[in-house]
């Protein structure tokens, strides 16, 4: 299966749903699901582009591990919440943004090595539970990390933000 479209209709996107499988490409996620499960697209190796639901508030943890061809995400503004090691070892992602309504991330972008501009919209910091940093295990000083002009001394000061160079 080289691509999956999950329609409208579906209401749950479950635990492991997709796990391993490499030869998905590109995936299209119904607007019903809020909640994208643990594990669901671990280790599709192959994976290269996904349609998130535009009232997606969860991504749980483990989602996208090893997901190491995808290049881009678009994260809908409705998220709320990356789950621990969420997109995980990502590789191949060298941007990304971050929604403005983002309130909890945990190494979230673990060993996303990829990654040279992260933009965050929130005007609080977003909390790092655990005490870790939303890119934990990367070299963070090549990293640039944008934020709104108002909430720049917030994110020097907040646990697992103020990393950054």
């Amino acid at each position: 299966m080289k691509s999956i479209v999950i329609p409208d209709s579906v209401t749950t996107l479950g635990y492991c749903a997709f796990y391993g499988c490499s030869s998905l490409e590109t995936a299209t996620i119904g607007d019903e699901i809020k909640l994208i499960q643990g594990n669901t697209f671990t280790n599709c190796t192959n994976l290269i582009n996904i349609k998130l639901p535009q009232y997606l508030t969860t991504i749980d943890q483990y989602a996208f591990e090893n997901c190491n061809k995808l290049a881009t995400i678009e994260l809908p503004y409705s998220l709320t919440s990356l789950g621990e090691l969420a997109f995980s070892y990502c590789t191949a992602l060298t941007e990304v943004t971050l929604p403005a309504k983002l309130q909890t991330v945990s190494r979230s972008f673990y060993g996303c090595t990829g990654i040279k501009k992260m933009t965050c919209l929130a005007s609080v910091p977003p909390t790092c539970t655990n005490d870790y940093n939303i890119m934990s295990n990367v070299d963070k000083t090549n990293v640039e990390l944008l934020v709104p002009t108002w909430a720049l001394n917030e994110y020097k000061l907040a646990k697992g933000w103020n990393e950054f160079a």
